[in-house]
C-alpha cells in the first residue's frame, strides 16, 4: 500500500486555492443575499469512499486537524483511514494503513497530539491502537486486560483530547455506567480517583444511553441519555470535568421537552461562548418529534428552537408549520453539530412517512428571535441525498478550511459512505 508523509499532505493542501473568502458572507446568509453551494467530495464526485461498494460502511467520523480533514470509518471488520488532498484531482482521498478490528463492527477516530487513535471492541474487551508516526502501520496501546473496568463495553465509544491528554469514555454494562479513562503514555491508562466516581460520570444511579463529548469553556463536557421515572422513559444530562472530577451543568433538572417524552441521540458543541446541545425526543416508541435545541449560558438552560410543548415539531423540514400536538408526520434522527465560519449549523436525517430519509442541514440564525433556524440545504424535499432514492443513515459534520463538511452514509446495495462540502 502506497503510504503518504504529512509533509507531502500539508504542501499539496498548501497548492490548493482556498475558498475560504467565499463564506466572508455567511454572516448573512439568513438575509438572503446568498446561498450555500453544495458539492460532492467523494472520489471524483460519483462513488462513495467505501474501499468495497458491496460492504457497508458505518460508524463514520469526519476530523479535521493541522490544515488536515480525515475521514474515518469501519467496513469489513477493518477500520478504514483516508486523507482528503484539498480539491477535484483524483484520488480525492489519499488511503492511510487499515486497522484490523478482529472482527468486531465499530470504532472511533481521534487525532491527539498530531497522532491518529481509533478506539474499538474486541472479543469483548475494550482496545485502543495509534498509527505510527511513519504511517507504516499501528501499534496496540491497551493494557493486557483491556481499558474497560470489567465489564461489557458498549456504545456510544468516544475519544476525546483534553487538556493535553487523551480520554476514552463509553458505557459499560452491567448496569450502564458511562466510563472513562486517561492515556498516561506507553499501554497505561488511568481510571479510578480523580477521573470518575463509582457509578462512573453520572450523578445518579442509572442506566444510560448514547453519549456526545465536547471542549468548552477550558472543560470536558459530556451529554447523555438516562433512564428515569416513569421507566424506560429517558431524560438528558450534561455533566463537566475539570480534570479533578464532574459536576452537573444546570442544576439537576431533566432537560426533555416534554418530561415523559423519550429523549436521545443529544449531540453538544461549543458556540458563542454558550453550550448548545440538539437532540430528538419521541412518545410511547412513535416517532413523531423532530430535534430539540437548547443553549446553558452558564446560568440556566435556554430554548434555542423557537417552539414549545404544543408545537412538536422542531428543527423538522417536513411539517415544519404544523402546530398540533400529535404530529406524525416524519421523524428526525442521527443529529450533528457544527461550527463554521461562527456560525452554528445542524444536519441530520430526517423520514417524511413515506419515501426514502433524507438529508436536512439548517444554520442558526444567532438569536432568540424567529425564525431560530432557517435551511441551507437547497429548501427542497430531496436535501442532501447523493441519491434522493436512497435512504440516509449515518450523519457527522465537520468545519474544515472555513467549509461545513457533511459525511453521511446512504444505502444502496450497502452502506456507502459519502461527503459533501458547502461553500
Amino acid at each position: 500500500m502506497q503510504r503518504h508523509t504529512m509533509a507531502l499532505l500539508f504542501f499539496l493542501t498548501a497548492l490548493v486555492p482556498s475558498c475560504s473568502g467565499m463564506f466572508a458572507d455567511w454572516q448573512s446568509v439568513d438575509s438572503g443575499e446568498r446561498q450555500v453551494v453544495w458539492r460532492s467530495v467523494d472520489p471524483m464526485g460519483s462513488f462513495s469512499l467505501n474501499e468495497n461498494t458491496n460492504i457497508s460502511a458505518n460508524y463514520i467520523s469526519l476530523k479535521s486537524y493541522g490544515g488536515v480533514l480525515y475521514s474515518g470509518w469501519h467496513e469489513n471488520g477493518m477500520y478504514h483511514i483516508r486523507i482528503f488532498n484539498g480539491n477535484d484531482d483524483f484520488p480525492m482521498w489519499q488511503t492511510l494503513p487499515n486497522l484490523g478490528l478482529a472482527g468486531d463492527t465499530n470504532g472511533v477516530m481521534e487525532i491527539h497530539d498530531g497522532r491518529i487513535y481509533v478506539l474499538y471492541f474486541a472479543a469483548g474487551d475494550l482496545r485502543c491502537q495509534r498509527l505510527k508516526s511513519d504511517q507504516s502501520g499501528w501499534e496496540d496501546i491497551t493494557p493486557g486486560g483491556g481499558i474497560d473496568y470489567g465489564a461489557t463495553p458498549q456504545e456510544q465509544l468516544t475519544l476525546v483530547s483534553y487538556a493535553g491528554k487523551l480520554y476514552a469514555l463509553w458505557k459499560e454494562a452491567p448496569p450502564g455506567f458511562i466510563r472513562m479513562k486517561r492515556y498516561d503514555g506507553g499501554d497505561v491508562w488511568t481510571g479510578g480517583a480523580g477521573v470518575e466516581d463509582v457509578n462512573g460520570i453520572q450523578d445518579t444511579v442509572a442506566t444510560s444511553y448514547g453519549l456526545h463529548a465536547t471542549i468548552h469553556n477550558g472543560l470536558l463536557f459530556a451529554s447523555y441519555g438516562m433512564v428515569s421515572a416513569p421507566a424506560p422513559h429517558t431524560v438528558l444530562r450534561v455533566r463537566a470535568y475539570n480534570g479533578a472530577g464532574w459536576v452537573t451543568v444546570g442544576g439537576n433538572i431533566a432537560i426533555n421537552n416534554t418530561s415523559s417524552d423519550f429523549a436521545q441521540l443529544c449531540t453538544i458543541t461549543s458556540y458563542n461562548n454558550s453550550l448548545y446541545m440538539l437532540w430528538r425526543e419521541y412518545n410511547n416508541f412513535i416517532p413523531h418529534d423532530g430535534l430539540w435545541a437548547i443553549r446553558y449560558n452558564g446560568l440556566a438552560w435556554q430554548r434555542m428552537d423557537g417552539k414549545t410543548p404544543l408545537t412538536r415539531d422542531g428543527l423538522r423540514y417536513f411539517g415544519s408549520n404544523d402546530t398540533s400536538v400529535n404530529n406524525t408526520m416524519s421523524d428526525a434522527r442521527m443529529n450533528a453539530l457544527a461550527v463554521v465560519n461562527g456560525r452554528l449549523v445542524a444536519a441530520w436525517r430526517e423520514y417524511t412517512g413515506t419515501g426514502p430519509n433524507q438529508l436536512r442541514c439548517a444554520l442558526f440564525s444567532g438569536d432568540e428571535g424567529s425564525p431560530y433556524w432557517f435551511f441551507i440545504d437547497g429548501g427542497m424535499t430531496n436535501g442532501l441525498n447523493f441519491n434522493p432514492l436512497q435512504s440516509v443513515d449515518e450523519v457527522y459534520a465537520v468545519s474544515h478550511d472555513s467549509k461545513i463538511y457533511i459525511g453521511f452514509t446512504e444505502w444502496d446495495i450497502s452502506l456507502n459512505f459519502h461527503v459533501k462540502v458547502g461553500y
